[in-house]
């Protein structure tokens, strides 16, 4: 029996028991006058062994108001624990996510980068590409009204590639008659006889 009330567990204790006991109390209080201590002392002078036992029934009581106090915070403190524990692993698992992104972010900014440049140049380019074509299709309108003299140019050229032959061999004629020979060299020229005046 002392063994049992040593190793009294207060968390067991009910409400309706605990309630009880603090009545009976209230009416040893009432009926002996005495409280506290001076109860206790009072019992103590009546009966050893009921003292003894008056005392272990004070103090679980004491000890079961501490715990209906204290019960609900430690309840919520090891809840609280559980959450916190739950968020730093979510926290983790957070920063890790996080940093997976960040790095996909830092790759796809570089890559950005590199694409970025490679489009500059092709604008750049295609600018002067474009300065290119509007330079040659504003040729290629001024030039189009030189289409119809060319045209005429050709069909000339055409009849006086013709007339060539002919107008070489009078040309020749005329600059060997206007020429520095005289009618007697002439003469000779055209017997072959100038070759013995040489000789």
């Amino acid at each position: 029996m002392l063994a049992n009330l040593k190793e009294f567990d207060v968390s067991k204790t009910k409400a309706d028991m605990a309630n009880r006991a603090k009545k009976k109390l209230a009416i040893l209080e009432k009926e002996t006058g005495f409280t506290g201590n001076d109860l206790y002392l009072f019992v103590k002078t009546k009966n050893l062994a009921t003292s003894g036992l008056y005392s272990w029934v004070s103090s679980t009581i004491k000890c079961y108001d501490i715990y209906k106090d204290v019960e609900p915070k430690r309840k919520k403190a090891e809840e609280m624990k559980k959450q916190k524990a739950a968020a730093e692993k979510d926290l983790a698992e957070t920063e890790a996510r996080l940093k997976d992104v960040t790095e996909k972010l830092n790759d796809l900014e570089a890559k950005k980068a590199i694409k970025q440049a490679e489009l500059d140049e092709l604008e750049r380019m295609s600018k002067q590409m474009t300065r290119k074509l509007n330079a040659a299709s504003k040729l290629i309108t001024g030039l189009g009204s030189e289409q119809v003299r060319w045209t005429i140019d050709m069909e000339g050229l055409i009849v006086d590639k013709v007339k060539l032959v002919g107008d070489c061999l009078s040309g020749s004629a005329f600059l060997s008659y206007c020429g520095a020979f005289n009618s007697e060299l002439r003469q000779k020229m055209v017997y072959g006889k100038w070759k013995e005046d040489l000789i």
